[in-house]
């Protein structure tokens, strides 16, 4: 017995000469490992269509109306594309242009597992293993880029414009943006170090201690990606540095100076860009994650520890509080839940923090519980 199969290819172009166009629109309201709700508007036809683990378990055809009130929770960005149906008996096959990403996808539906000949020259989409698996549910999540990213090139843009804010597009893999993220930061370091030697400020001390202590944050959570023996020797040795420099803050400027020239402290430096530069972190097998993906786990693990803390552990709270600030000072823009840049702007930012989340305790808590449950959906 035949059994039907669903292949994808991706086209460089597409002549629209001679097939009949159709225009989709679909968004998402709700996004997890085990439902999800989208809408779609087909042509001037409407539906909701309900989802378990990414299988269609309902799809029901709906009023307009229904429709535009659903637009006000939708979730990321609405996704529309021009469907072009192809006429390539005895297969069903279209092509669907999308706006943005701006890519064109072929889709086509055999009658049997054998592929026709005629397909080869094109680039095939193996599902199963492609990091940017083409449903609309990824494409709004996360975009689609099929090349990689040039991270040398980052570097230079870094060093021309170190005041620059970083920003990361949705596609990038989680090695290409911790290099990126540590060139940036390391830069930073660079520039303080050399700024406290040449000026004596205390302000350009307490920087490059604050960047040390930015750069042992997310080594710690590198390990995933980097090779685990190399990240863990690197991580040591920030941690270290990090303590040192925080016990003689504001103190001897003697002690500043000679802990800023000896050996240990420029050997570590040193090793540290080279390993960038050079690309020698040695990649784990997770390397092709992507980075949304595990920073957006990672930082839920905080908020739910933040949340656990807040109630009996006032020293423990504020540490979390301190690395959910550096992560949100980097990627508050990263991240779709808006409940993430009320959390940075509305707490996290104001002066008298400490006494603005103690005074609102309440209200802070129902924030917390509130993005953790948000950000599941960069892992459905």
């Amino acid at each position: 017995m035949a059994c039907e199969i669903q292949r994808f290819f991706l086209l460089s172009n597409f002549s629209t000469s001679n097939a009949k166009a159709l225009k989709i629109e679909s968004f998402y309201t709700k996004i997890s490992l085990e439902k999800s709700l989208k809408f779609e508007n087909f042509a001037g036809e409407f539906y909701r269509i309900k989802s378990f683990k990414n299988q269609i378990s309902k799809k029901e055809k709906i009023s307009k109306k229904i429709y535009k009130k659903a637009q006000k929770k939708l979730i990321g960005q609405r996704l529309v594309k021009t469907r072009y149906e192809l006429e390539c008996h005895p297969f069903k096959a279209f092509v669907d242009i999308y706006k943005k990403p701006e890519i064109c996808i072929l889709k086509v539906i055999f009658p049997s597992f054998k592929l026709n000949d005629s397909f080869d020259y094109f680039k095939e989409f193996d599902i199963k293993k492609e990091l940017f698996n083409i449903n609309s549910k990824n494409l709004i999540l996360y975009g689609f880029e099929n090349e990689k990213i040039n991270t040398q090139k980052c570097f230079k843009i870094i060093e021309k414009s170190p005041n620059l804010s970083l920003e990361f597009p949705n596609y990038i893999k989680a090695f290409d943006g911790f290099l990126v993220l540590f060139f940036y930061l390391f830069n930073k370091l660079k520039i303080y170090h050399k700024e406290f030697l040449e000026k004596n400020k205390q302000k350009n001390f307490y920087n490059f201690s604050l960047y040390a202590e930015k750069i042992l944050i997310f080594l710690s959570i590198a390990d995933k990606i980097l090779d685990k023996n190399l990240s863990e020797i690197l991580r040591l040795r920030f941690e270290k540095l990090v303590f040192i420099s925080k016990e003689i803050l504001n103190k001897d400027l003697n002690k500043q100076l000679a802990f800023l020239n000896n050996e240990k402290t420029i050997n570590l430096l040193s090793d540290f860009e080279f390993f960038i530069r050079e690309n020698c972190f040695y990649k784990s097998e997770e390397k092709d994650i992507l980075f949304k993906i595990l920073l957006a786990y990672e930082l839920r693990k905080k908020i739910i520890f933040l949340r656990k803390k807040i109630n009996y552990d006032i020293i423990a709270f504020e540490k979390i509080l301190f690395e959910v600030s550096i992560f949100l000072e980097y990627f508050h823009n990263f991240f779709e839940p808006k409940s993430l840049k009320k959390l940075y702007f509305k707490y996290i930012c104001s002066k008298n923090k400490m006494i603005k989340i103690i005074r609102n305790k309440d209200k802070f808590c129902n924030l917390l519980e509130k993005i953790s449950k948000n950000l599941k959906i960069y892992k459905g």
